[in-house]
């Protein structure tokens, strides 16, 4: 009984000694664990600011972008209102011009004027000494006398054959052809 009860002692020990490095082992993991969780759960808020601290970066610098565009925005509107206040003083600075060479056209038309004006009193007075028996006064009478009558059959036969072009039904003799020439009238 003795050899039964060391037996039973010595299992137990090993039994004992059995959970207590079982037990050990699972502490050992647990603790192991939770450090890693802690680890992991400061990693976490490490990230989560830098996270919160990046967003803040990207709003500032899309609140600047925002501003940088406005900026090249006003920009372009006023080099667009720079080019065309330009445009208008060239467009001024070329009625100006306009206005002046009128302004000499017309002195120089006026001159003209004036010339032309001397120069058909000149006429009027050369036409006075000239009688109408001169011979440039009969070659135009003449031109315009023989020519016109001349013409003149021409010219209504032209307008006879483009009649005929323009309305060909005219020369039908069917009955059926009225219709075509009140339409094509």
């Amino acid at each position: 009984m003795n050899a039964f009860i060391n037996m039973i002692t010595t299992g137990g020990l090993y039994i004992m000694f059995g959970i207590w490095s079982f037990v050990h082992v699972l502490e050992y993991k647990y603790f192991t664990r939770v450090e890693q969780y802690s680890t992991i759960i400061q990693n976490m808020k490490q990230c989560n600011e830098k996270y919160t601290e990046l967003l803040v970066t990207v709003t500032h610098l899309e609140g600047r972008v925002t501003e940088l565009e406005d900026i090249l925005l006003l920009k372009d509107k006023l080099d667009e209102i720079d080019e065309l206040d330009e445009l208008d003083e060239l467009d001024e600075l070329d009625e100006i011009d306009e206005l002046d060479e009128l302004d000499e056209s017309n002195k120089l038309n006026l001159e003209s004027g004036l010339i032309k004006n001397e120069s058909e009193k000149m006429n009027v007075e050369d036409s006075n000494i000239l009688s109408i028996d001169t011979p440039i006064k009969e070659e135009l009478v003449s031109l315009e006398t023989n020519s016109i009558p001349d013409l003149a059959p021409a010219i209504d036969e032209e307008i006879v054959d483009i009649s005929e072009e323009t309305y060909p039904v005219k020369n039908q003799t069917d009955k059926k052809g009225w219709i075509k020439t009140l339409l094509f009238m």
